[in-house]
């Protein structure tokens, strides 16, 4: 099996390989930039030693024929380079410097004021550089005390041109260079072995705040979900996470609460007819004693029969409240008239709230949507009974059903609360068996017929809000149109 990838040691790699890559282009970059220096310099120095020579070479005019040279004749020159070869037209050597040892240069001819550079093997075997000059030689007229008793030298044509071949040696050039490439490899070993510690460190104390907070979290046990992991205490990068993080520990510590509340308002409601049918059975087995006793055995069965009813509605609405938070509920999509699923809903209701009155506000142009009829004619039922039970007597109860600009439909029921309701109250009024008065606790009645609609509401995707507007209780639901959800269609829901 793979291991899990570890950020610590991808960011080590990362930032390691980065500064390699960094380190690596750099000093390819250098010695690119010093060897092209280098070359420069050496080029620009041969180069000018091909200046110096045809500056100062000079021709005698008897020497001049006004032909070509020839390789007899004679040149005033100052030729001390240790590679040197002087050219005519026709490549014949006029002038070898004695360190060629009859060797040759090669020879170009070129145009004036140019001077081509390039690379060569000199002939002892060593690496050089050849340049290569076309001039024409200056010519050198005699005094008039070096002419006396002879005639004036004869009017001559300009001197034809000469082609120079210089080169030198750059043993030293590239000794330098691999000098300088050597140096820059060892110097990347080491910092190398440098950085990758300093990286290492860097990166181990950049890590620390994440092992604190994993520490910190460890400590947090279930009965102790009401800490929170310090925000202002982590590095910027890491608040996001933290904020997030106590806010899952907030509804955690409030899921924790309502699960406990849940279980002993469960113990609550079922030790309640259990005690009562206990109680109900032990007077009737003393009444048995007696010759007259004071309840009949049909009493007592009707007694008994209606606790087990109460017992038997409690677990039915227990089993759908779990059904519905595990998702075990089925949806069936369809086409719904939610105007018609309302009426129907009502009319079964009307019967229940005496002294009651429903004012039926709906819209005649409501549109059918695709939903689940069943959930939603549950989600009706709870809410137009919560608002009869809990109202108060000889006010009326107002509903109204109107189509939203992006799909679906909103619902919204209005009563006068019986019991004076808070804000507060609002925050718990959807808990399992939280209810303002216990007295309205009977057999039908538990305090779940919000956290029905909650269940409910999220199998269909709608959303519930509840709210008080000029002392009235108001319950909001907003009901989507699910043929316009893809998600939900991707779900798989028939």
């Amino acid at each position: 099996m793979k291991n899990p990838p570890s950020i610590r040691q991808e960011l080590l790699r990362s930032l390691f390989r980065s500064l390699v890559l960094l380190y690596a282009a750099g000093s390819l970059v250098i010695f690119f930039i010093v060897q092209e220096a280098i070359e420069r310099r050496t080029n620009e120095l041969l180069r000018q030693k091909l200046r110096n020579f045809a500056e100062d070479t000079r021709v005698f005019p008897e020497d001049m024929p006004g032909r070509d040279f020839g390789p007899g004749m004679v040149f005033h020159d100052f030729f001390d380079w240790e590679y040197g070869q002087l050219f005519n037209n026709k490549g014949e050597p006029l002038k070898t410097s004695a360190a060629l040892k009859g060797s040759t240069l090669p020879f170009r001819i070129v145009q004036e004021r140019t001077i081509p550079v390039e690379n060569m093997t000199l002939p002892d075997g060593r690496p050089g550089r050849v340049g290569f000059l076309s001039f024409r030689p200056k010519t050198h007229r005699r005094r008039a005390h070096e002419f006396r008793n002879m005639p004036p030298p004869p009017q001559s044509s300009p001197p034809p041109p000469v082609h120079l071949s210089v080169a030198i040696p750059v043993g030293d050039e590239r000794l330098t260079l691999r000098i300088l490439a050597f140096t820059l490899l060892s110097t990347g070993v080491v910092l190398g072995a440098a950085v990758y510690f300093i990286v290492r460190y860097q990166v181990e104390k950049s890590y620390r705040p994440v092992e604190d907070l994993v520490d910190l979290t460890n400590t947090i046990q279930p009965d102790q979900l009401s800490l929170r992991l310090p925000v202002d205490e982590v590095p910027v990068e890491l608040s996001p996470l933290v904020g997030q993080f106590n806010t899952l520990l907030d509804r955690l510590e409030t899921a924790f609460i309502r699960e406990r509340s849940f279980s002993a308002n469960i113990g609550h409601e079922i030790r309640t007819p259990l005690t009562e049918l206990a109680a109900l059975l032990g007077n009737a087995v003393e009444d048995l004693k007696l010759d007259e006793p004071e309840e009949s055995p049909e009493e007592v069965y009707s007694d008994a029969n209606e606790i087990c009813q109460h017992m038997n509605r409690l677990i039915e609405v227990i089993s759908s409240i779990h059904q519905a938070e595990s998702g075990r509920a089925l949806v069936s999509v369809a086409k719904v008239d939610p105007c018609s699923v309302l009426q129907d809903v009502l009319a079964l209701q009307e019967a229940a709230g005496e002294g009651i009155e429903i004012r039926d506000r709906r819209k005649p142009e409501l549109r059918e949507i695709d939903t689940d009829e069943i959930l939603l004619k549950a989600i009706f039922q709870n809410l137009v009974s919560n608002a009869i039970r809990h109202s108060r007597s000889g006010t009326p109860i107002i509903c109204k059903l109107e189509n939203k600009e992006d799909g679906g439909f909103h619902f919204e029921i209005t009563n006068t609360p019986e019991n004076d309701l808070e804000s507060a109250d609002l925050q718990r009024i959807s808990e399992p068996f939280w209810q303002k008065d216990s007295s309205h606790t009977d057999q039908d009645n538990f305090g779940l017929g919000l956290s029905l609609v909650e269940k409910y509401a999220e199998l269909i995707e709608a959303k519930t809000a509840y709210f008080l507007k000029n002392g009235k209780f108001v319950a909001s639901l907003q009901v989507p149109d699910l043929s316009d959800m893809e998600d939900f269609e991707d779900a798989g829901v028939s």
